[in-house]
C-alpha cells in the first residue's frame, strides 16, 4: 500500500503453501521473534504472510511477467524495474483485483482501501479512481508517478521499507529478463545491523575498499568464486562473491537474492 501503509499479498503457488501452513498453524513469526542463521528465509516469508492475510481478490493473479511488462511501460528501468516488479508481487501477488482495507489512519478517519497490483490507497491518492486502480497498466502508470513524486524512491510502499519485497527478487529478475532481455540481478544486504565490507579481492584478506549498510538494495553486476565464507545469516557456506562494479567484491552469504546459486554473469 502506498503512503507508508504497505500490504504484501501473495507469493507464488509454492510460497502460498508455506504461508498458508504458517497461518493455519498459528506459527507466523515477527522479525523480532525469529532468530538468525537458518531463520532468515522463514522470517522473510513470515513478514510477507502478515500482509497476505489482509488481501481480498476477485480474480486469479497474473503471471509476474505481466506486472514486469506494465512496470517497464510505465517508465521503470534497470534496478528499479526489478524492485518495482517485486513490490507488485509483495503487495498483491500481481493481481489487478486485489483490495486491502484499512481502519482509521492519520488523515483518513473513515478508513481506506488499497487497490490493484501496486495497492494504491484511495484516501492518500484520491486522484486515482477505481477504474484506473483496477486496471493493470493504469495502476502501474499511477504507481510510477507516485514514485517520481517521491524523488524516484519506493518509500511510499511499506513492503519496500520493511524489505518484504526481497523474497520475490529472483522471480522478478526472471520476469524482467523475459520482458526486456536484461538479466538484472538485485540483492538486499543482510548483516543484522553492521556494515558489509567490500574488498578489492574475493577473499577476506583483501583490502577493504568500501562498505554497504545493512538493508541496502544493490545491483549485482557479476559474481565469481572466491574464498569460502560461512554465513550465520543463512546458515551455510558459500564461495560466491558478488561485485557491484570492477574492483569491488562482497560475500554473497550476506546478500539476499532468494537463491543460493550464481545468477549474475561471471566476473
Amino acid at each position: 500500500m502506498t503512503h507508508g501503509q504497505g500490504l504484501s499479498r501473495r507469493r507464488t503457488a509454492r510460497a502460498m503453501v508455506v504461508v498458508l501452513a504458517m497461518v493455519l498453524a498459528g506459527s507466523v513469526m515477527t522479525a523480532a521473534q525469529a532468530g538468525s542463521g537458518g531463520d532468515a528465509q522463514r522470517t522473510a516469508e513470515a513478514e510477507a504472510a502478515l500482509y497476505l492475510s489482509r488481501v481480498v481478490t476477485t480474480q486469479e493473479a497474473l503471471p509476474l511477467h505481466k506486472c514486469a511488462r506494465a512496470a517497464d511501460r510505465a517508465g521503470w528501468s534497470g534496478t528499479d524495474l526489478v524492485v518495482a516488479t517485486a513490490i507488485a508481487m509483495a503487495e498483491s501477488g500481481c493481481n489487478p483485483s486485489a483490495t486491502g482495507t484499512n481502519g482509521q489512519t492519520q488523515g483518513c478517519p473513515d478508513g481506506s482501501r488499497d487497490r490493484g497490483a501496486w495497492q494504491i490507497n484511495d484516501c492518500y491518492h484520491p486522484g486515482v479512481g477505481d477504474t484506473c486502480a483496477y486496471n493493470l497498466q493504469c495502476n502501474a502508470d499511477a504507481a510510477y508517478q507516485i514514485y517520481r513524486d517521491r524523488s524516484s524512491t519506493f518509500q511510499p510502499w511499506s513492503t519496500y521499507n520493511s524489505r518484504a519485497f526481497k523474497i520475490y527478487l529472483n522471480e522478478a529478475r526472471k520476469a524482467v529478463l523475459r520482458v526486456t532481455g536484461d538479466n538484472i540481478v538485485v540483492g538486499v544486504v543482510m548483516t543484522e545491523g553492521g556494515a558489509l565490507n567490500v574488498r578489492n579481492k574475493p577473499r577476506t584478506s583483501g583490502d577493504v575498499v568500501g562498505t554497504l549498510p545493512d538493508d541496502a538494495v544493490v545491483r549485482i553486476r557479476c559474481q565469481t568464486r572466491g574464498e569460502s565464507v560461512y554465513s550465520p545469516i543463512f546458515d551455510y557456506e558459500t564461495r560466491i562473491w558478488d561485485s557491484d562494479r570492477p574492483g569491488r567484491y562482497f560475500s554473497d552469504g550476506y546478500v539476499y537474492t532468494d537463491t543460493r546459486k550464481r545468477v549474475a554473469p561471471r566476473c
